[in-house]
């Protein structure tokens, strides 16, 4: 894979960056987090009448957004007979509903703004060739026909002979960087203030308005909502109790195609097109896992080469907050009535974060939406799935070591003294290997070259300068 392990796809576009925040400013809403759900939310809260800011730690649509496949489907694998199992089948069915509908809201925003993003109807396939998934797909079809849905059962498709292959005709696909800068430069020209390369670090209640100290300046507002990804603030919520992280890898080579497709195994693999591009993902696993990211991008690239044959352009890893029981968290802040959160999408991020930017916007300017109901983040845990992530985190707080003399050049890794060494033609660079988050080991990441925490997901610089959240903070010496 080598050198082609280094960028997105989207990352093809020319954008504006924005200055950071100076001053102190007051707000009536304040959005944490410029990707798919913190964007979103900026452009429903247009004609709200309040005063609207966003800050970004980064660029706006640059974040984790910037490594999506770029799908908007409601057909996300074989989820709904587990969804309805989980939560009983009116939620269920209206989980699927708020997917539907906000693929045609995504629609209309393209089209009444006239935004060049690349925006494809596609049919969408869920395949297997497992004997045992005959069970899933005839449960999924049938919960797809009481929601008057009309799905079909094939055995071939464009990705070839299968024994189980679930194609429904209303799914699409676009250019996400592209879609994202347009809303963002729509906000602006609609006098919404938006902070770039501000990282928020702390929250805190004054009376009935929040803080948020930045590493700028700080932001007072009536409205908080956290659209960053994960969360920054662990107590009260206690996201990182509630979510697990997974990361899943993408290889592009050159083919063309007008489909979008996922296995229904796991780790699933996962298929759409974009202009002469394939855009092939899979080799997905908990992030705990501490695999060599450059080991699962050749096995992608390989698996790939047996069924569609070329050569690698591009490839890109990103990693997802995956949910005890498959519906995100999007909605008030446990102990607060003036604070939200989306996060939590299930590799959905696109849908979902489309979806929150509805719901939070909602909330905010009318006190209720449509499927608050289905996303409410104050909903009971699932104890054993509770206990299956606990288990997983916990062993996230030993590392293995070696003698430093054995790291290479070019090579990252712990030392016997517990510190984090990344050596290069410079010298060797030396820093924490404790998040600063939770204080979970890190491990270093052999393609980005960078330290990466197995739990929740920050990411750090060789200098130990943070990248990505949650952490709010460095780790360097």
């Amino acid at each position: 894979m080598g050198d082609n392990v280094k960028k997105s796809l989207w990352d093809d576009v020319d954008y504006n960056e924005l200055d950071p925040l100076k001053e102190n400013v007051e707000t009536d809403v304040l959005i944490i987090g410029g990707g798919i759900a913190g964007i979103s939310t900026a452009y429903h809260l247009i004609d709200s009448g309040k005063r609207v800011t966003l800050i970004d730690r980064d660029v706006c649509g640059r974040g984790v957004s910037l490594y999506t496949t770029g799908k908007l489907t409601f057909l996300q694998k074989l989820i709904y007979h587990k969804l309805e199992f989980y939560h009983g089948f009116e939620k269920a069915r209206d989980y699927l509903f708020a997917t539907k509908k906000i693929i045609n809201e995504v629609s209309e925003i393209i089209n009444e703004n006239d935004i060049d993003c690349d925006y494809e109807e596609v049919p969408s396939y869920v395949v297997s060739n497992k004997n045992e998934d005959v069970l899933s797909f005839n449960d999924e079809i049938e919960f797809l026909k009481k929601c008057n849905i009309d799905a079909e059962l094939f055995l071939e498709t464009p990705y070839g002979e299968n024994k189980f292959t679930l194609k429904v005709n209303e799914g699409a696909v676009f250019h996400p960087f592209k879609y994202i800068n347009s809303l963002k430069g729509i906000c602006l020209d609609k006098g919404i203030n938006i902070y770039e390369k501000t990282v928020a670090k702390k929250m805190r209640r004054v009376s009935n308005k929040v803080i948020i100290e930045t590493d700028r300046a700080n932001v007072t507002a009536e409205n908080v909502i956290m659209a960053c990804h994960f969360p920054f603030v662990n107590f009260p919520g206690f996201y990182f109790m509630r979510m697990h992280l997974e990361r899943s890898y993408v290889d592009v080579s050159k083919r063309n195609g007008n489909f979008s497709l996922i296995t229904a195994d796991s780790p699933i693999t996962s298929i759409r097109f974009h202009k002469d591009n394939l855009i092939f993902g899979g080799s997905g696993h908990i992030l705990s896992k501490k695999y060599s990211y450059l080991k699962r991008f050749n096995s992608l690239k390989e698996k790939r080469e047996e069924i569609f044959p070329g050569t690698s352009v591009m490839a890109w890893s990103t990693h997802d907050c995956i949910t005890q029981d498959g519906l995100p968290y999007i909605g008030r802040f446990d102990g607060y009535s003036n604070v939200y959160v989306a996060t939590g999408f299930n590799k959905w991020g696109m849908t979902n974060g489309s979806i929150a930017g509805k719901i939070i916007s909602d909330l905010i300017t009318k006190n209720e939406s449509e499927f608050q109901h289905v996303f409410n983040p104050r909903r009971k845990i699932r104890i054993k799935n509770f206990l299956k992530d606990m288990g997983n985190s916990i062993s996230n707080y030993f590392t293995h070591s070696k003698k430093k003399e054995l790291i290479k050049i070019n090579e990252g890794g712990i030392t016997k003294e517990h510190l984090g060494v990344f050596k290069d033609a410079e010298g060797e660079h030396f820093v924490r290997t404790k998040c600063p988050h939770l204080g979970c080991e890190l491990f270093f990441n052999d393609t980005d070259k960078t330290w990466d925490c197995s739990c929740h997901g920050s990411r750090f610089n060789i200098h130990g300068q943070v990248i990505q959240g949650p952490s709010t903070r460095d780790i360097s010496l």
